[in-house]
This record gives structure tokens, C-alpha cells and sequence, in this order.
């Protein structure tokens, strides 16, 4: 009556055993894999790479190579457009021997067939595609190695809103506003990413005249608005001199890489113009 329970106990406690083996080893030995930038236009390239340590046996190389700190080796990568079911595995190559990273480059084209030549890999992607990249595990581990990344073709939004088109400004200091919106890759959501002036958060430039100003200075700040920003700039512009003709641009890049830009032309002067009195018209004579 004693052996089928003492059997249950055994058997469970070799369980208990095991579990905290088995996770440790997933945790610290399996793969992980990422991808730069999360955005990509059509025409250019996003990379994959992936830090494998736990492989044994053969690689994905052609032919196989014996996974060794002398190898430089190869692992397989599978590369899916979702919007349109292409797909093909490719390859991605060890930095150096033993590095255990390896880093594929991976065009993105309007083509319609993907290719997978060592060196020249690309994939079909067109505006809204979403790209899976996937490392298939090696046996033994369950660790999750895929990644999406989302084709972007559409450039921002950018809207000057002061001053407005014709303007005349005056010396001293001035304030510039523009909204910039973007409804696909988008900017960063914070205004601290957007002041990075970083490429994978989304950037302002503002030109004026000879002054060009990013996110970095600190004359420049940043609302949320819905899907952009609206960015107010307050500079002194008097080193600009009397203008005629002063050329105010914005240009926006989204996280993909695509820029919009507007542009407004003003005056610029050491004083407000004075107005042109409006003549008063003479009275017109009554009828005798």
C-alpha cells in the first residue's frame, strides 16, 4: 500500500529538482535576438542580431561548420513579410570567433521576390508591412527569438502656426511654433527622447535664416499633442540683421527616417514698420 505514494513522492521531488535547473539554463544560455531600427522606409536596411551561446554540433554555414571558438559560424534567420507572405531564410554571421553575436543586414525593397545571397539579403516591404524575424531555437531550447519590424514610407506632418506666412518681425527676442504629427512610425513619447534629438526617437530642426536649432537647445520645447508635437522655439534673432526676405523652415523626421518640412517667409527689421496712414477721403458735396 506504500509503494504507489512513495513512487508520486519520488517522482515529484525529482521534478522539484530539476525545475530550478531547467529555468537557470534558459535564463542565463538561450538566445536572444534584436532588431535596429524598429522602423524602416523602403530602400533601406534594418539589422538583425542575435547573441547565441548554448549551440553545439553543426552551424548553419554552407556547408555546416562545427560550432568552435576557431569558427567563425554562421546561424539560420527566417525572414517573413506578413502583408504578403514572402519570405526566406538567410543567414547571420559571427562578428568574430567566439563572439557568440551574430549581425545580418537585411535590405528592404520594392522588389517582389525576397533574396537571401550572403551579403546581398533583402526582403519585399511596402508601406504598412509588418517584417517578422524569427532565429528558430536550437533543440532543447523554448526561448522566444522574433522580432517585427514595420515599414514606413509616409513623411510627417509639419504645420508652421506662428508667425505667420509674410510676417514682419523686429529684433530681440522672438517666438517660432510649429506642430509636427505623424501617424505611423511617429516620435518618441516623451519630450526628454525628443530633446536627444536622436534618430530612433524622431527629430525637429528649425532653420532661420542662418540659424539652425535642434531639440538639443535648450530655447526649444516640446507639448504632446495628439500623434506629434507641438514645438516652440524663442530666440534672439537681432544677429540676423535687417531682412527683406527671412526664411523660416521646419523639418521633421519620424522614426522611419521621413522627413517633412515646411517653409514660411518673413520680414525682419530693427523696428515694427510704420503703417501707411489710410488717406480720408473728402467729403462729398451736398446739392444746392
Amino acid at each position: 500500500m506504500m509503494i504507489r505514494p512513495l513512487g508520486l513522492i519520488l517522482a515529484l521531488s525529482a521534478v522539484l529538482v530539476a525545475l530550478p535547473f531547467a529555468l537557470d539554463t534558459e535564463a542565463q544560455g538561450g538566445p536572444s535576438l534584436s532588431l535596429s531600427p524598429q522602423f524602416v522606409r523602403s530602400g533601406n536596411t534594418f539589422v538583425v542580431t542575435v547573441t547565441e551561446s548554448s549551440r553545439t554540433g553543426n552551424d548553419d554555414s554552407s556547408p555546416p561548420l562545427q560550432f568552435s571558438d576557431a569558427n567563425t559560424n554562421r546561424v539560420r534567420i527566417d525572414v517573413e513579410n506578413l502583408s504578403t507572405g514572402k519570405e526566406a531564410s538567410m543567414v547571420a554571421v559571427e562578428t568574430t570567433a567566439d563572439s557568440n553575436t551574430f549581425v545580418l543586414s537585411v535590405r528592404v525593397t520594392q522588389e517582389q521576390e525576397p533574396v537571401n545571397t550572403e551579403g546581398s539579403e533583402s526582403i519585399p516591404g511596402f508601406h504598412g508591412n509588418s517584417i517578422f524575424v524569427n532565429y528558430p531555437p536550437p533543440p532543447g531550447v523554448l526561448a522566444s527569438t522574433s522580432a517585427t519590424v514595420v515599414v514606413d514610407n509616409a513623411p510627417p506632418v509639419v504645420e508652421l502656426v506662428e508667425p505667420l506666412d509674410g510676417a514682419y518681425l523686429w529684433f530681440g527676442v522672438r517666438t517660432f511654433i510649429a506642430e509636427v504629427t505623424d501617424e505611423d512610425s511617429g516620435f518618441a513619447s516623451t519630450a526628454s527622447q525628443m530633446k536627444s534629438h536622436a534618430r530612433n526617437h524622431g527629430t525637429v530642426t528649425f532653420t532661420i535664416g542662418g540659424i539652425t536649432v535642434s531639440g538639443r537647445d535648450s530655447d526649444m520645447d516640446f507639448t504632446a499633442i495628439e500623434d506629434g508635437w507641438r514645438v516652440t522655439l524663442t530666440k534672439d534673432i537681432t544677429v540676423l540683421g535687417e531682412r527683406e526676405r527671412l526664411p523660416w523652415s521646419v523639418t521633421a523626421a519620424d522614426r522611419g527616417g521621413n522627413e517633412g518640412s515646411a517653409t514660411h517667409i518673413l520680414s525682419l527689421g530693427a523696428a515694427p514698420p510704420t503703417p501707411t496712414p489710410t488717406p480720408t477721403p473728402a467729403p462729398t458735396p451736398t446739392p444746392t
